[in-house]
C-alpha cells in the first residue's frame, strides 16, 4: 500500500512539473508552431506518467485536453462563441453559398493561410469537420493577424479579425460581432 501511495504522489509531482515546464516554455515560444509542439509533447508526457489508479486523480485539464486554453484562454472563449454562431455546433455545416465549411465556417483562403503557417497539408474542405484542426487554423491566422489581441485578451478584436482580418471595422462586421457575442447564430 505504501508504494502505491508513493507512486501516485510521484505521478502527481511529475504532472505538476510538466505543467510548470509547459507554461514557462510556451511563454518563451514566439511561433505558434513551437507552442503547439511543446503542448503536444506535454500531453504525451502526462499520458505516459498518469497510470490508472484505483482512485481518480486530478489532472491539469488545460494541459491534457485543451492546449489552446492553457496558452490563450481568450482564444478558447472566441472559438466557442464562433463555433456556436457559425455552425450551431454542426461539423458538416456549409454556408456562404458553398464557400464556407465546417465547425467554424472557414473559407479556402483562410484555411490555406493557416495550413501554410502550421506547415501542414490538411485537405479542404474535408478537414473542416475536424474541430481541433479548425481551431488550430483559426489560431494560426490570429497569430499572424491579431497577435496583440491574443496577448491582451481582447475577444471582440479576435472575432472581428476572424471574419474580416483586413477590414475589421467595416460596418457589417459591427453587426456580426454583436450577433456572435449575443449567441445569435442567425446572420
Amino acid at each position: 500500500m505504501k508504494s502505491n501511495i508513493l507512486g501516485n504522489s510521484l505521478n502527481t509531482i511529475s504532472i505538476i512539473l510538466i505543467a510548470i515546464a509547459v507554461i514557462l516554455t510556451t511563454n518563451r515560444c514566439k511561433r505558434i508552431e513551437d507552442r503547439i509542439i511543446v503542448l503536444e509533447l506535454a500531453k504525451k508526457a502526462t499520458q505516459t506518467i498518469a497510470q490508472p489508479t484505483t482512485k481518480p486523480k486530478v489532472v491539469y485539464a488545460d494541459v491534457e485536453t485543451d492546449p489552446i486554453s492553457s496558452v490563450y484562454p481568450v482564444a478558447r472563449k472566441a472559438l466557442n462563441l464562433l463555433r456556436q454562431h457559425e455552425s450551431r455546433n454542426n461539423a458538416n455545416a456549409i454556408g456562404d453559398g458553398g464557400k464556407a465549411h465546417g465547425w467554424l465556417q472557414q473559407h479556402k483562403g483562410h484555411w490555406d493561410r493557416g495550413c501554410e503557417m502550421l506547415k501542414v497539408k490538411w485537405p479542404y474542405p474535408e478537414s473542416t469537420t475536424n474541430l481541433e484542426r479548425c481551431e488550430r487554423i483559426a489560431l494560426a491566422n490570429w497569430q499572424r493577424d491579431a497577435r496583440q489581441y491574443l496577448q491582451t485578451g481582447n475577444v471582440n478584436e479576435l472575432i472581428r479579425r476572424f471574419r474580416l482580418p483586413f477590414a475589421p471595422y467595416r460596418k457589417s462586421n459591427d453587426e456580426y460581432l454583436a450577433k456572435v457575442l449575443k449567441g445569435n447564430p442567425d446572420g
